[in-house]
């Protein structure tokens, strides 16, 4: 489980950097953020459960809301680095494009993206944010759906808590 994990994390930063400055598909932006973070959270909750279960029923369960709940987090910081313009402009200088740019690309019909400082005024002319927001929620629901086979009590619902923290 750890070496697997490791191998897609590096290929998963491989391919980031050599996807530098391509503008792709939300769906490769969510597979590499799924190697580059969720993998993390998956391989952390899951060797966690498998050690304390002698008969795993749920471990499907609990990786998908582990990949699910890694993809939002990261997503979530994505959002975050927009609200940081030294941030963004690092992400832009570097060509690490994530959920926000590739909306607003597509929304834009543009194939590159050159100017930082327009962009961070352009994108709040745009949906870019918010289709991010949506996103980052649709994988919070998701995880929250994925352990909906647990007990009701106070630690479900602290996970769920935690869930709703990066809602919005």
């Amino acid at each position: 489980l750890h070496s697997e994990a490791v191998s897609k994390i590096i290929t998963g930063e491989l391919e980031q950097y050599f996807n530098r400055f391509k503008l792709f598909s939300i769906d490769d932006y969510i597979e590499k953020s799924k190697n580059k973070t969720a993998r993390l959270f998956e391989t952390g909750l899951v060797s966690c459960y498998l050690y304390e279960n002698q008969a795993p029923v749920h471990c499907e369960n609990i990786r998908n809301f582990a990949l699910n709940f890694g993809i939002a987090f990261q997503i979530d910081n994505d959002l975050k680095n927009f609200a940081d313009e030294e941030k963004m402009n690092e992400d832009i200088t570097n060509g690490d494009y994530s959920a926000p740019l590739i909306y607003y690309a597509e929304e834009k019909k543009i194939s590159e993206i050159r100017n930082s400082k327009h962009v961070l005024k352009d994108i709040k002319n745009t949906k870019a944010i918010d289709k991010t927001k949506a996103l980052k929620n649709y994988y919070i629901n998701l995880a929250i759906e994925n352990i909906c086979f647990l007990e009701d009590n106070q630690y479900t619902r602290a996970i769920k808590n935690l869930c709703r923290l990066y809602t919005g």
